[in-house]
């Protein structure tokens, strides 16, 4: 019996194994539903043909649900009307272009063209002596917005902006480049535009944009064409001017805080780079439309604080500044060698309440235009402050005033009592011995006086 149980068991274990390996019409009923037309008498009986042609149809009535990449990509060259530009070509490829003006209105201006040119011309002469604009299309703006914040020869300027006036007007010319190819294209443009600039006017370019366009222009073997240009990289003055009250001088504090303006809705300057990778991934633009606005705001602000820097440092303009501001415009001309203008600022600035760092400063400062001046009355009077305001020693102002009343006063009292206050107070050993050095050749000339002030008395009458 138990040989015919093991001849059974693998009987049935046969039959298994051959209706799995050879699947009947009959199963594939249920994944083709109703029995399809091409089964018949004439169909192939090979269980395997039924079900892949089963499957085949079955995957035909299914609707699509991919479709290829090229297909859901929007076309590129709708993308120049979609980001209000046009697209322009050369022997080197094509780009975007893009033009946009603003009346004085935008610049919140109500000067002639001729007054412009006077600023501007005025800003440049106090940075440049001798350079003069005599037009005002000769003065560009740029700004560019970049692939990365660090630089680098991996680094693109997908877009760069140019500012300039156009009579009354002011326009903003932007380059874009909608892949990567089309650099040296845009590179062409950029050169022929900036051909007959003479003045470049950036914010922070020295350092950052400037370097970056050169390095591109390299790479792709083009001359550079701002050699000649005088640039004015506007982020120095900002920082002597406003650094000590905001602190903060980025562009978009100073086009709030100085130019009353602010932006809501503006893209982070740190998400665009990654916004333009996923732009030349997508060709979806509408990012892209935030980074032009971007770059547009920027350049009109850059022209707005290059006209308020103008009217402060060329026009002299003192009224609506706070006294931290008014101090540091003295201290800016104080180190352009401008010492009367220096004086004139730090006066200004010293009729306001100063915190007392900067109070101390500006007499200071002051103290030494009033000795240049040969006013030595006034100087005389601030060193004296400089010593009674001061919370610790003033070596400066106490050597100041010994030597005036040493060699122009010749009180060699007065000059031998502030040196003897100040011989205690003085914490360098080097210090120390030139001030001791300082007080034995005044008890010499002292003793010399004395003498011969006896022999004269001495001496007999004729």
């Amino acid at each position: 019996m138990k040989f015919l149980e093991k001849l059974r068991q693998e009987e049935n274990l046969k039959k298994k194994i051959e209706t799995r390996l050879n699947p009947s019409v009959d199963r594939l009923q249920p994944l083709m539903g109703t029995e399809p037309e091409w089964v018949s008498s004439q169909a192939p009986r090979d269980p395997q043909e039924i079900l892949r042609k089963a499957l085949a149809k079955r995957r035909k009535k299914q609707p699509e649900t991919t479709r290829p990449v090229d297909e859901l990509l929007p076309d590129r060259e709708r993308s120049a009307s979609i980001l209000g530009g046009r697209s322009l070509s050369n022997e080197l490829g094509s780009y975007i272009y893009r033009l946009e003006q603003c009346a004085q209105s935008c610049l919140d201006l109500k000067v002639s063209s001729r007054n412009l040119i006077s600023k501007i011309s005025g800003l440049v002469s106090w940075l440049q002596g001798g350079q003069t604009v005599s037009e005002l299309g000769q003065v560009v703006f740029l700004d560019t917005e970049t692939t990365g914040l660090s630089g680098g020869t991996g680094t693109y300027a997908f877009l760069v902006g140019i500012g300039s006036w156009d009579g009354s007007a002011f326009i903003v010319e932007q380059f874009f480049m909608r892949d990567f190819h089309e650099e040296p294209a845009l590179l062409q443009a950029l050169e022929e535009r900036l051909k007959s600039a003479r003045v470049l006017i950036t914010f922070n370019g020295k350092s950052f944009d400037i370097p970056l366009l050169k390095s591109r222009f390299t790479l792709t073997r083009r001359t550079w064409p701002l050699d000649s240009v005088f640039h004015v990289d506007l982020l120095f003055p900002a920082r002597r001017i406003w650094k000590l009250r905001l602190g903060d001088c980025r562009l978009g504090n100073l086009e709030k805080e100085i130019l009353g303006d602010e932006r809501p809705e503006d893209v982070a300057g740190n998400l665009i780079p990654q916004i333009y990778f996923n732009y030349t991934r997508s060709g979806n633009p509408v990012g892209i439309r935030k980074i032009l606005k971007h770059n547009f705001r920027d350049i009109v602000t850059l022209a707005r604080l290059t006209l308020k820097v103008s009217e402060i440092l060329y026009g002299k303009e003192k009224t609506a500044l706070f006294p931290e501001e008014l101090f540091s415009v003295g201290s800016y001309f104080n180190q352009l060698g401008e010492r009367e203008a220096a004086m004139d600022w730090n006066q200004a600035a010293l009729s306001f309440p100063l915190q007392r760092d900067l109070r101390l400063a500006a007499m200071k400062t002051l103290a030494t235009s009033y000795r240049s001046r040969r006013l030595f009355s006034q100087a005389v009077e601030l060193w004296n402050s400089l010593i009674e305001e001061s919370a610790s020693f003033h070596e400066e102002a106490y050597e100041s005033l010994s030597v005036h009343y040493e060699h122009r006063e010749k009180n060699l009292a007065k000059a031998l009592e502030l040196t003897e206050q100040a011989i205690p107070q003085v914490g360098r050993e080097t210090s120390r011995v030139r001030w001791m050095c300082r007080r034995d050749r005044l008890l010499r000339k002292i003793q010399k006086e004395q003498r011969m002030t006896q022999f004269a008395f001495s001496a007999p009458s004729r």
